[in-house]
């Protein structure tokens, strides 16, 4: 059958790209020779990899920068693209057939279907439009994973560019006119949302030994970070922020840097907090929000108009549900069908209402198989690892007051976390087995 399908595709493509093919074809074998690779080489591929980083974490949240985020973004899909020069046709086929990433295929193709039976027209195709080209960027992301080893490199990009947008944020809004910061994002939630995924690369990181100076720095990026879930005033991003220090209590590797950075935040943060009159704004009017949103549980409409709303919104979008369970009702139909006039807050009963049970399974199913391999595979000692252990679960609860199934850096890290889960497997299957590594 093997033979079968490397006779057809040799015969379907062009000829530079047939040992390729032949390559994608042996059992076993992953790419692991980025080292060896020419040294221009490498920086063009680390180059255009941090270019499309920094387009998806920084970039086309606002129309301010969308002209540049396709300019960027575009422009760094095409030289990482060349750069892979003939192994591009083995990456796109290890993308197409990768049992893990077949869950969103599965996922944006039943989106896409849904636009036969939604009534929605035009919101609907723009919304199917952004889920197929989120895929289309998960190409790198998964390529740069599996088949270069890249996935430390994407963390820390991602890591920096979140620094610098809770930076940003801090140094050019006053707090005192806009009580709830969103710098370089339409919505202050987005901000709080990428400081928690931000801190969760810090937290999953190993506690080795460092220089003062880099512990000063590390430490002092994280605090940045706290500051910016702190100044967007984002309920998730506080409650994110408890979940990745508690769930990075959990490993023994891990457990030193999460209580480090609890008080050092704790220390420094209330000095900062007590001499700063900018962050003695936005600290208060963070813990405002806090407070009456413990406050609202259990008591009478009126406490928490947020959460008041939040409830309305589920209760609707059960009774929408309930009207087409299995099929749903098209893409971005709830903020029409509900009168909201805004979307569920809540990503399962967004999916369920747009693209009904189904669409939910399939849409989960991809974060389940991360987390499935990713505990047969238990490796506390690696970074990754840890990363994936801390970020997913998290992303997956906070998934009850967001809605993230378009949401282009939370979908491309779990695109990346099952190339590294792939590349990690083919790795112990070449040691056990005794075989080579190229």
């Amino acid at each position: 059958m093997t033979r079968n399908l490397r006779e057809r595709l040799r015969s379907l493509l062009p000829g530079q790209y047939v040992p390729a093919v032949d390559r994608w074809l042996t059992p076993h074998v992953v790419e692991h020779d980025f080292a060896s690779l020419p040294g221009s080489l490498r920086f063009v591929l680390k180059t255009s990899l941090a270019g499309v980083v920094i387009s998806v974490v920084l970039l086309g949240y606002i129309s301010e920068t969308q002209m540049a985020f396709y300019a960027l973004i575009g422009l760094s899909l095409i030289v990482y693209l060349l750069a892979r020069g003939e192994e591009l046709a083995v990456s796109i086929l290890d993308y197409l057939t990768s049992r893990r990433v077949f869950w969103r295929w599965a996922f944006v193709a039943w989106a896409i279907l849904s636009l036969v039976w939604t009534t929605r027209g035009r919101l609907s195709v723009d919304r199917a439009i952004t889920l197929v080209e989120i895929q289309v960027v998960g190409l790198v992301f998964f390529d740069a994973a599996k088949n270069l080893g890249l996935t430390k490199w994407i963390l820390n990009c991602v890591f920096g560019c979140t620094v610098f947008a809770a930076a940003h944020a801090v140094t050019t809004e006053d707090p005192t006119v806009v009580q709830r910061l969103a710098g370089l994002y339409a919505s202050p939630n987005v901000l709080g949302m990428f400081s928690v995924i931000g801190l969760s690369i810090v937290i999953a990181g190993a506690s080795r030994r460092r220089g003062a100076l880099a512990s000063l720095g590390l430490y002092g990026a994280a605090l940045v970070l706290l500051v910016g879930i702190v100044a967007s005033s984002s309920l998730k991003g506080l409650l994110g922020l408890g979940l990745i220090c508690v769930l990075g209590m959990v490993f023994a590797v891990s457990r030193v840097r999460s209580l480090t950075f609890v008080g050092v935040a704790t220390g420094l943060g209330a000095l900062l907090v007590m001499f700063v009159e900018p962050l003695r704004v936005v600290w208060y009017h963070a813990l405002y929000r806090a407070e009456i949103a413990l406050m609202g549980v259990g008591t009478s409409v009126g406490v928490n108009q947020s959460t008041v709303e939040r409830a309305r919104f589920i209760r609707k979008g059960l009774d929408l549900i309930a009207e087409s369970p299995v099929f749903g009702r098209g893409l971005d139909t709830f903020r029409w069908l509900s009168g909201e006039g805004t979307y569920a807050h809540n990503n399962v009963v967004e999916l369920g209402v747009a693209l009904g049970i189904v669409g939910i399974v399939l849409y989960y199913g991809l974060h389940l198989s991360i987390l499935g391999a990713a505990a047969r595979r238990w490796r506390t000692d690696d970074f990754v690892w840890r990363f994936i252990a801390i970020a997913v679960p998290t992303l997956l609860l906070l998934d009850i007051a967001v809605v993230s199934y378009a949401s282009k850096l939370s979908t491309l890290l779990i695109i990346m976390s099952a190339g590294w889960l792939e590349r990690s497997r083919a790795e112990d299957v070449l040691s056990t087995s005794g075989g080579g590594v190229r």
